[in-house]
């Protein structure tokens, strides 16, 4: 088993994820947000930073846990109550915790909305979705059945209900894609002339962007369009530093 040093994972992370280059909500605090232990052999790997994942991590025995959403979304905050728990098993732990937001959704070849374009065979053809003066969403062409769009995705994500909102043409050509809460972009799809758009969740209104804007809408979960970036930003560290991984699953259904 290979063993690295945290500050050269790290230092190799915002580099290749493009940390410091990326936009983001500013309580998205990207980047290594907890340091343990100098020499990193095992990577976890998991959607939340909540105390089940983190919990977890220890117990796999864990150098380092990677996340798309860390601690701080309401920082700064009392260190009480689960965010005590939280900081106390990682630190008890000896646990580096690392964050990465935004820079994943966009990333060119670990991304969450690449991923799932290669997931369900269809290619990159440009960005969309300015998110934090950034884009985040890819343009993908292929050709395929709205429902065997659906039957794919759902295989992919390992059977999450999946939603169809079916207002566009049943043969899908041209696609957008914006994991987790992505549905601020719906508008700039229907404008893109897109056939149909893959998003995590909407809310109520979005059902009448797509519906008048003759889009076919796919409702895939926020958890479960984001795990898949993670996925492959794993596959990627194993190769690239031969440390050990492990996915860690706590899907929330939303």
């Amino acid at each position: 088993m290979s063993q690295i040093n945290l500050k050269e994972i790290v230092n190799h992370l915002d580099s290749y994820l493009l940390v410091k280059e990326t936009p983001d909500y500013p309580q998205a605090m990207n980047g290594l947000q907890v340091e343990g232990r100098e020499m990193v052999r095992r990577v976890a790997f998991a959607v939340d930073a909540c105390l089940y994942t983190i919990s977890k991590a220890v117990s796999f025995k864990a150098d380092l846990l990677i996340v798309h959403h860390g601690l701080f979304w309401d920082f700064p905050a009392p260190i009480r109550g689960p965010m005590k728990e939280r900081l106390k098993t990682l630190l008890d732990g000896n646990l580096s915790l690392y964050s990465v937001h935004l820079p994943l959704d966009k990333h060119p070849e670990v991304g969450n909305n690449v991923t799932l374009a290669r997931a369900i065979n269809f290619k990159v053809e440009g960005t969309f979705a300015t998110f934090q003066g950034v884009e985040i969403g890819v343009i993908a062409t292929g050709e395929s059945l709205i429902d065997d769009l659906k039957t794919k995705l759902s295989k992919y994500l390992g059977g999450h209900p999946i939603r169809v909102l079916k207002f566009g043409a049943n043969t899908v050509k041209r696609i957008g894609i914006v994991s987790g809460g992505g549905s601020q972009a719906l508008n700039e799809a229907v404008e893109l002339e897109l056939d149909t758009f893959i998003t995590g969740e909407a809310p109520h209104h979005s059902y009448f962007v797509a519906e008048e804007g003759g889009l076919n809408l796919i409702l895939a979960g926020h958890y479960a369009t984001e795990q898949v970036g993670l996925w492959s930003l794993m596959k990627y560290l194993k190769e690239k530093f031969g440390v050990e991984t492990i996915f860690i699953e706590h899907p929330t259904g939303m």
